[in-house]
């Protein structure tokens, strides 16, 4: 909730809220010790800000070529609150729902620095948006890698001729990728279509009628953009079936002996998938689609999370029966410690 909402009477409200918000956080905590969850700590260690939260961490752009990143960066730019001074990469978009700080690297060591600060620090200024704190975004030259994504693999089984993934949007922990692109129209009109945003995890993914995912480390968390001409308008609504047929597909055809996997749609929008040790399937994931209309051509952002499977199917315990993913491992048991991103680009 933000201040600027309402009234005298819901600035009191938030004011009380906000007063009794430490208790309320430790009597949560406390029920879900009980139920035998892990919680978060309360005071700020391993990227847990002083509040139980996790930190958000900064946005990483990269492209398949550097010309093409340099184009969105320009178009960014233009929408400015204040433009760079010269010899300066850096500069400020303040959107309808996110501030976003943005600045293009001579190095991945740049962004390394920075963000060391930030942590040490533990907090931001806050902005005039609907989200009081800003959101970071680092243009690389070239892709790189990761603790848990690497871009730079990404772009390696990334087909040339796809349309869709030549930019790409890598953020350790954000609060949606969904939010970030639909929810800023600003820049939203300056992303090309077919720009991808993937998160290791979202701490407040969106579904459809206002549900929330619960995205942890893991789940495969991506929402991409894709810009249709106005004639196309009675057909957007088969955009859904079509991006819930793409991921089942990509899952069966993810490689050999992966053809038999249990993994459905329930349409129009869920992807079930049912584990060997199940007798009932279980809804793994969801597509939720957003449009925009601008200047003669509908913007759509479109979230397709796989939520109860990992990045690459190789994270199962093999020693826990109960695991969600078993569904998976019972066509391909395998395990590796790396990730591959053959999932995302395809």
């Amino acid at each position: 909730m933000n201040k600027a909402d309402g009234g005298p009477e819901f600035v009191k409200l938030i004011d009380e809220l906000l007063a009794y918000d430490a208790g309320r956080s430790s009597f949560l905590r406390a029920i879900l010790r009980k139920l035998g969850l892990k919680v978060s700590e309360e005071n700020g260690v391993n990227g847990v800000n002083g509040h139980g939260i996790p930190t958000l961490t900064p946005i990483h752009i990269s492209s398949s070529s550097e010309p093409i990143n340099r184009a969105i960066y320009k178009s960014l730019v233009t929408i400015a609150d204040q433009p760079p001074f010269e010899h300066d990469n850096t500069f400020t978009i303040t959107d309808s729902n996110d501030t976003f700080n943005i600045r293009y690297l001579a190095s991945t060591f740049d962004s390394m620095c920075e963000l060391k600060q930030i942590l040490l620090n533990g907090h931001h200024d806050h902005t005039r948006s609907n989200d009081p704190t800003p959101k970071t975004i680092y243009f690389h030259p070239s892709p790189t890698t990761y603790q848990n994504f690497s871009p730079k693999e990404y772009f390696s089984h990334l087909r040339s001729s796809s349309t869709i993934g030549q930019s790409l949007g890598y953020v350790e922990t954000t609060s949606s990728t969904q939010t970030l692109l639909d929810k800023n129209s600003a820049l939203l009109r300056c992303l090309p279509s077919g720009f991808v945003i993937h998160a290791t995890s979202q701490l407040n993914g969106r579904g459809r009628a206002g549900n929330t995912w619960i995205s942890p480390r893991g789940a495969l968390a991506f929402s991409f953009t894709l810009r249709l001409p106005l004639k196309l308008s009675p057909r957007l609504v088969f955009v859904q079936y079509l991006v819930s047929l793409a991921v089942v597909e990509g899952i069966r055809g993810y490689g050999e002996g992966w053809e038999g996997v249990n993994v459905g749609i329930k349409w129009p929008n869920d992807i079930y998938g049912k584990s060997r040790y199940a007798e009932r399937w279980e809804k793994i994931g969801g597509i939720i689609v957003n449009s925009t209309y601008f200047e003669n051509e509908y913007v759509l952002v479109i979230g397709s999370p796989l939520v109860k499977t990992s990045v690459d199917f190789r994270l199962w315990d093999k020693h826990d029966k109960s695991s969600s993913n078993d569904f998976i491992v019972e066509y391909y048991p395998r395990d590796s410690s790396t990730t591959d991103a053959r999932t995302t680009s395809r």
